[in-house]
């Protein structure tokens, strides 16, 4: 904590205080999230559909790629 900014420390009482800064933070973090949800699903639906010989011109691990685009959007 010594190292954080006091605009960080000042930003969440005043959000707090109005109570819609609360409330656009939630909305953000949540939009922000459904696109990283949304980009991780597009990311993994084109590398299962990679060949193997289009993973060896890029020089991707076929057996990565098999693991990473089985995960669940959700997962990292």
């Amino acid at each position: 904590m010594a190292h954080a900014r006091i605009s960080e420390l000042i930003r969440p009482a005043a959000r707090a205080r109005t109570g819609a800064g609360i409330v656009s933070a939630t909305v953000a973090g949540l939009a922000s999230l459904a696109a990283l949800w949304l980009r991780r699903r597009r990311n993994r639906r084109q590398l299962s559909a990679l060949t193997v010989e289009q993973m060896r011109d890029t020089g991707l691990d076929p057996e990565w790629v098999r693991r990473e685009s089985g995960k669940p959007f959700w997962r990292r």
